[in-house]
């Protein structure tokens, strides 16, 4: 409206792809005017089907049938431009007047489709700003915001995403036979693909976790469907474990992620070490069902490779000892300062810096 002569300036808009275009905001001239916002319908259609800017330069002494709702309202001048952001056509910018004395020209016509190709990446932007909101609300959702009580167990969970959304997972469920399920994972990728792709991992878990079978019949379901569904790029790194509480044993299947620790009274370390390949990787999965034994006072640490691999250069990374030295001195300490003193030390490493993965820790403490 400051750059040229116009009486109108109508931005239309659709709400999604395969849906008509709407006004979204206008400029008029004259404030008094309150009628509807008539548009030539056959020039918006031309606008959209060709994604083509139309200029209509005098509209008054024109025959094509584009412009006969336009004449009846006197328009001297008009132009249409697409809201084309590479993609599709997201809707229309358009500008027209009445002034006898003017009438756009070609040179007008490249400056507003300059304008309106602006504008249509701007609107992809924030339409993508909103679907990854909402994607992450979703993701929060289906992610346990507190972990169950379980007799005799303090847990703690944390999850610092590097994006609004990731692909690091957890959870903590109740089995048929009474033993609890304790689940860690890390989806290859990041952003929006890594947490579909975590979604379905949590649902199977938690269908799974209800039917019942051992470990390693769960974990062989959980492939076969995952392998069916995933990308051929993507594949879960996958720390599965069944506590008995009573007793402590704990049978565990780590599927190609990070080594969980269990850190004694006494200082010293068990790894966890890997008995199968990630799961969804490879087209047949088999696996080995480990077993240890959570004495009281032990600490269960399950983390994803955002902590060891934190890195800002790709090149020097935190590493596992600094985390293991924390969990050594502070092995008695709550799980809420163990828990800070590990995201202190990642964002020590970091430097202020954005972390470049997902972090995600959960602990699991015999009392």
């Amino acid at each position: 409206s400051q750059w040229l002569p116009s009486d109108r300036v109508i931005l239309l808009e659709d709400s999604g792809e395969g849906t008509s275009v709407e006004p979204a905001g206008y400029w008029l001239r004259d404030n008094s005017i309150s009628e509807e916002l008539q548009l030539s319908h056959t020039l918006v259609q031309r606008v959209i089907d060709e994604r083509t800017s139309v200029l209509l330069a005098d509209v008054q002494n024109m025959s094509q049938d584009i412009s006969q709702s336009m004449v009846a309202m006197h328009l001297r001048s008009a132009m249409a431009v697409p809201l084309f952001d590479n993609e599709r056509v997201r809707g229309i910018l358009y500008l027209d007047t009445t002034r006898p004395a003017e009438s756009y020209n070609a040179d007008q016509l490249q400056m507003v489709t300059a304008t309106a190709n602006a504008v249509a990446i701007k609107l992809r932007n924030q339409s993508m700003a909103s679907e990854i909101a909402t994607a992450a609300r979703i993701q929060q959702a289906i992610l346990p915001d507190k972990l169950m009580d379980v007799e005799g167990y303090d847990l703690l969970v944390r999850l610092d995403m590097c994006r609004a959304v990731g692909g690091d997972l957890y959870h903590v469920l109740p089995r048929p036979d009474g033993a609890i399920m304790v689940a860690l994972g890390d989806v290859a990728g990041k952003g929006t693909p890594a947490s579909l792709a975590m979604s379905a991992c949590m649902v199977l878990l938690s269908t799974l976790a209800d039917i019942g079978g051992s470990l390693d019949q769960v974990m062989g379901m959980m492939h076969t469907k995952l392998y069916e569904n995933l990308t051929a790029e993507q594949f879960i790194t996958l720390f599965l474990g069944d506590l008995e509480p009573q007793t402590g044993r704990l049978s565990y299947v780590n599927a190609g992620h990070e080594m969980p620790l269990i850190i004694r009274p006494d200082g010293t370390m068990e790894e966890l070490e890997p008995c199968s390949p990630p799961v969804g990787m490879l087209p047949e999965f088999t696996c080995r069902v480990g077993v240890t034994t959570l004495e009281p006072g032990d600490l269960l640490v399950i983390f994803s490779d955002g902590i060891p691999e934190a890195t800002l250069d790709g090149e020097a990374f935190l590493g596992i000892e600094p985390v293991k030295s924390i969990l050594t001195q502070m092995r008695r300490q709550p799980l809420a300062d163990i828990s800070n003193a590990i995201g202190e030390a990642v964002d020590q490493f970091l430097k202020g810096g954005h972390a470049s993965d997902d972090v995600t820790l959960l602990l699991v403490r015999r009392k």
